[in-house]
């Protein structure tokens, strides 16, 4: 919209070549095009706003219920808030957050759904791939699969190499790692995660629960 009106602004203040006799039905022209390109803008920047207002509206409506137990109208209320604002981290992160709290794999899986759209849209976004992998994590946790396990280490390694400073990722690699048997690597990964937050409660207790690591085991 912004580059839109600078594009209107230069175009009427461009100089007429040289030599170049006024024309006052071009002129004319000009302001016409120039006033209905300025109307389309004030639509175009009104329909955002309206939007944009909504779309907090739902969050907020998203969060509150979400406090109060009402899962379903909450999920519903955050899917609307993501179609009117995909480019809102904090819409996708309470739709997927939403989404996965329920019982069962299921929930699990639409949260996946919801953050993986999300990453579709914002695919850098920190606080959208940590919570991606901590729903791969809990999925493989829950199933036990080797499939499942495998892509949630390679998720919690990536995002250890991305950020090695936070402890999110090295605790999610502890958890899935202990869900492995690899309780070396779970170990060193819980410990470096506690050096970073020592008020990381889940993984003091997750290095809490590992058997003594074998001295021999790769991590």
């Amino acid at each position: 919209a912004a580059w839109l009106l600078a594009g209107v602004v230069l175009a009427r203040a461009a100089p007429r070549p040289a030599g170049a006799a006024p024309r006052r039905d071009a002129g004319r022209r000009r302001l016409l095009r120039a006033r209905v390109l300025a109307g389309a803008l004030g639509v175009v920047l009104a329909v955002a706003g309206v939007s944009a207002l909504a779309g907090d509206r739902d969050l907020r409506a998203a969060q509150r219920a979400d406090a109060a137990g009402r899962s379903g109208m909450a999920a519903a209320a955050a899917d609307r808030a993501t179609a009117r604002r995909p480019d809102d981290v904090d819409a996708w992160y309470v739709a997927a957050r939403v989404a996965a709290g329920g019982p069962g794999l299921l929930a699990v899986d639409a949260g996946l759904d919801r953050v993986e759209e999300g990453l579709g849209h914002l695919p850098r976004d920190p606080a959208l791939r940590s919570l991606h992998t901590s729903l791969l994590v809990e999925r493989a946790v829950r199933s036990g699969l080797p499939a499942d396990l495998a892509a949630a280490e390679r998720s919690a390694r990536a995002l250890t190499r991305d950020d090695p400073a936070g402890p999110d990722g090295h605790r999610l690699l502890g958890l899935v790692l202990a869900a492995r048997g690899r309780d070396a690597g779970a170990a060193a990964a819980l410990e470096r995660a506690l050096a970073l937050d020592p008020d990381d409660a889940v993984a003091e207790e997750a290095l809490a629960g590992l058997d003594a690591p074998d001295p021999a085991e790769d991590p």
